[in-house]
């Protein structure tokens, strides 16, 4: 059977690591891998900065400017081990509800360039749905059209 809403798709809640029960923030592999990296005043502005037109090639220059990943491995994953959530973490800033179809996830994810979306009931927090939980989704039903 296909999948008709968010909730058919979406990872629960309590199979997900959490700090505490409020979910206030996220933290994705893209952010924990930028924790690795130095700590730069400019860092969470980069999306901003795309977004507002700076070309890509003028954001590596930027990056290798400042060094970036130049470090020994080993020293920048001590410094993410050390590393608060609070500081890692960007704000949950966009949700959809459990009941809502599977195209407006999907809608959403591509018009906010997300990698995942926390899901609601009743506006508390019961899941997440994922990029490549939507893609599957997707792939499954292109797979299963009878020519």
């Amino acid at each position: 059977m296909k999948a008709q809403c968010v909730k058919d798709i979406m990872i629960p809640i309590d199979r997900y690591a959490v700090v505490r029960d409020d979910v206030i923030g996220q933290i994705g592999h893209l952010d924990f891998l930028a924790a690795l990296g130095p700590r730069y005043p400019w860092k969470h502005d980069v999306d901003a900065m795309t977004r507002a037109g700076v070309d890509p090639a003028t954001l590596d220059s930027l990056m290798e400017s400042q060094h970036f990943w130049q470090d020994n491995l080993d020293d920048a994953c001590r410094r993410a081990r050390a590393a608060k959530v609070a500081d890692i973490m960007h704000p949950v800033s966009d949700s959809i509800d459990e009941m809502a179809p599977i195209a407006e996830a999907i809608r959403k994810i591509v018009m906010l360039r997300a990698m995942r979306m926390l899901v609601l009931r009743g506006g508390e927090a019961v899941g997440i749905v994922r990029l490549a939980d939507l893609f599957a989704e997707i792939a499954d039903r292109i797979e299963a059209i009878e020519e």
